[in-house]
């Protein structure tokens, strides 16, 4: 009897890894890291294998350049780039659209994207050490999360010519990652790496996502 259930366990374990196996294969087309980065840098994070890590200077290189990668995040959907590294004006009360405090630059965009979400998510890509080999990969992660969700956006507001008319003229806050699991949003209690799971894959494919905006 032992020995059954220890073979049903193995099967379906099997099983499970080859969904995510084909999960994970199906999202490849997005994951495209960015040119920015370097030929270089793409190519040795590309034949990374399980227990590997990059050298320093490319950890030190993704730390340098990813800021300015996030940075075009709002430029994605039309909106004003607002990402500092420290400080932001507050949200409206409840995530509601300031609308005492859209300036003439906002109203220049199809969107309005709250400054402080802005802020908040770009610290969660300001380190002030070197990351790590795994904190580089879940970060990408996320990043790529974000540009789908910014595409969405983008997508629906195509015929707009302002926000005037945009079908989604106001994003109060995108979260994925920690970010949308954590109790307090914007990274400052929380982080992406937490002690491993059983599972392998589960270090890099859970990914809670969220996204509050004004139509």
């Amino acid at each position: 009897w032992a020995e059954q259930v220890s073979r049903s366990n193995d099967n379906l374990r099997k099983k499970t890894l080859e969904q995510w196996a084909s999960i994970w294969d199906q999202q490849k087309p997005i994951r495209k890291w960015p040119a920015d980065l370097g030929s270089d840098f793409v190519r040795a994070i590309v034949r990374l294998k399980p227990g590997q890590n990059l050298s320093t200077r490319f950890r030190d290189r993704y730390l340098d350049r990813i800021r300015r990668i996030v940075q075009e995040l709002p430029s994605r959907i039309d909106a004003k780039e607002s990402m500092e590294a420290n400080g932001g004006f507050e949200r409206g009360e409840f995530g509601m659209p300031p609308d005492m405090d859209i300036t003439d630059e906002d109203a220049d965009h199809r969107v309005v994207w709250d400054s402080t979400d802005q802020n908040e998510l770009f610290q969660t890509f300001y380190w002030t050490s070197t990351p790590s080999t795994k904190q580089i990969i879940l970060a990408q992660e996320e990043l790529w999360a974000y540009e789908i969700l910014c595409d969405v956006v983008a997508k629906a507001n195509k015929e707009s010519t302002g926000s005037h008319n945009a079908t989604i003229p106001y994003v109060s806050q995108l979260a994925v990652g920690y970010r949308a699991a954590e109790e307090d949003p914007g990274g400052r209690k929380g982080g992406r790496l937490k002690k491993k799971a059983t599972g392998g894959f589960d270090d890099y494919m859970g990914m809670d996502m969220g996204m509050d905006m004004g139509m």
